[in-house]
């Protein structure tokens, strides 16, 4: 659904959007996604041409769990490409990361630690249900710890300088992701890739895990979108695009109380 709202704006926008669904668990485990996300990188790069699209100009965006495993799909292809004998590096896709002009992640868990682990269990995600999820091999899918493992070490220069933009969206009010996970994840990245790359991270007053991709545009907030919008001008070569001003997209797309409702019974 998400994906859907998210297509029906930029599109209107003038981007070409692509919206990949991923396998999920317990059909596979979070390793398997990743292999997802390659396929679909791989996907865009060899046929978003045909859709008007260009393959040197991609913008990724992922919400969530997804958000999670594109991150890691990134960090993978790109430890790859500079490290050839790191075994944890091999990557399926053929997608080149000179054409990802910018990573955006939406209340993502690019934090795999304590506060993180909290959440999972209030969910009903216990401990062994966590490892099995992650093939038991959580540590090595944390980009954080990623970060971490990268840090003084001699790859660290090449990785910072084959990394896209990053911007990090979070609500402030978000159960499912706390906030302190995004702002670890910004604070580390920001850190690490000082004066070589642009880290940004935007803060939705009151909004939840979902509030900016679904709750939001139901009720005609467009935020998460506009600012979206903003990247694709920013990090791309791509002419410059206004947010479209037709009543029919910036309305509501339902009642305001039935959007309460649905905040109010939403788990997440």
């Amino acid at each position: 659904m998400w994906g859907a709202l998210l297509a029906r704006a930029l599109t209107a926008a003038g981007v070409v959007v692509v919206i990949p669904d991923l396998r999920n668990y317990p059909l596979v485990s979070i390793p398997q996604m990743v292999d997802d996300v390659d396929s679909a990188l791989d996907w865009t790069s060899n046929n978003i041409s045909q859709y008007g699209g260009d393959p040197t100009n991609i913008v990724v965006v992922g919400q969530s769990a997804g958000g999670h495993v594109a991150c890691v799909a990134l960090f993978r292809k790109i430890r790859k490409n500079i490290d050839k004998n790191n075994d944890n590096a091999k990557s399926n896709g053929e997608w080149m990361t000179s054409h990802i002009k910018g990573f955006a992640a939406v209340s993502s868990p690019l934090n795999l630690g304590s506060p993180l682990t909290k959440s999972f269990r209030r969910l009903g995600f216990d401990d062994v249900m966590v490892d099995r999820m992650f093939g038991f091999q959580k540590d090595k899918y944390d980009p954080y710890l990623t970060l971490e493992e990268l840090q003084n070490s001699e790859l660290e220069h090449e990785f910072l300088k084959a990394l896209p933009p990053f911007c990090i969206y979070q609500g402030t009010d978000d159960k499912t992701v706390p906030f302190e996970v995004s702002e670890s994840f910004y604070r580390k990245l920001s850190n690490t890739s000082s004066n070589t790359k642009s880290v940004s991270f935007v803060l939705y007053d009151g909004w939840s895990h979902t509030d900016p991709i679904l709750e939001g545009p139901m009720d005609a907030d467009h935020r998460l979108h506009k600012d979206l919008l903003d990247n694709v001008n920013e990090w791309t070569t791509v002419p410059n695009l206004t947010w479209p001003t037709c009543r029919r997209l910036n309305g509501r797309l339902c009642p305001h109380f039935m959007v309460e409702i649905s905040r109010f019974i939403n788990p997440f």
